[in-house]
């Protein structure tokens, strides 16, 4: 498998001690917490890590995390968020997307899939699942709220329609069915310690498989606008739910 930043990073460094924290050593410190957190709860599961777990992990006080975080719910959805956003930072850099929209969607896909792909990733979604039942605050995160994933396909969906590389339709839709596809399925088989994805060869080539069955049927093509059955417009078929999309 290629190595990727780990949805488990480096620690920051200790804030010197005595005085208040810059607002740079401030940002660091809710960094090296998150990171000590996600490395909690991917280890040992969501109920049996707790916040003074947490602050002595870290070697920060219990006033420091309650500061930032007034529950472990919280502070598990911070956790979420910043995995989120690392997805989202791949999707959309390098912004090629005023260039060539098509071109930088498949991209941002096989860095996904590349990603989550990792165990890090994969441990911590199995926390989520496997505790889901008894603690509804991490149903809830994964399956609902803002998904800056679906967001970030999407935008490069509107990109594309937008030059002419894709028909024009339900953005959202096509940018849910394109992750059912690029993330939730590869995750699903990886939770069962499937080994089709272990190589980034592997992952490339269920990628352009993928990239020929979903999106070359949506692709733009000369004389759709004369179509009686659709008039150029895009309906993907529902291959699977919304809702089964991972939040990341």
């Amino acid at each position: 498998m290629a190595k990727h930043e780990g949805l488990v990073g480096a620690r920051t460094k200790k804030t010197p001690q005595g005085g208040r924290p810059s607002k740079e050593g401030a940002e660091q410190i809710t960094a090296h917490i998150l990171e000590t957190a996600l490395a909690l709860f991917t280890r040992q599961g969501y109920g049996a890590t707790s916040i003074d777990q947490v602050a002595a992990e870290c070697q920060s006080s219990k006033h420091t995390l309650y500061r930032r975080y007034k529950s472990k719910a919280e502070l598990f959805a911070a956790v979420m968020d910043m995995a989120r956003g690392r997805v989202f930072k791949i999707v959309l850099e390098p912004r090629q997307a005023d260039r060539n929209a098509i071109t930088a969607l498949k991209r941002g896909c096989g860095q996904i899939l590349d990603r989550i792909s990792e165990e890090e990733y994969i441990d911590f979604y199995r926390v989520c699942l496997a505790e889901g039942r008894n603690f509804p605050e991490i149903a809830s995160k994964v399956i609902t709220g803002p998904n800056p994933v679906i967001e970030g396909v999407e935008y490069l969906v509107v990109k594309a329609q937008e030059q002419g590389a894709l028909k024009q339709g339900d953005s959202q839709h096509i940018a849910h069915q394109l992750l059912d596809l690029v993330a939730t399925v590869p995750t699903l088989r990886l939770l069962l310690q499937s080994e089709a994805f272990s190589t980034q060869a592997k992952r490339r080539q269920y990628l352009d498989k993928t990239w020929e069955l979903f999106i070359e049927g949506a692709r733009s093509r000369e004389g759709d606008a004369d179509h009686a059955s659709g008039g150029g417009t895009f309906s993907a078929p529902n291959m699977v739910e919304k809702s089964a999309t991972p939040s990341f």
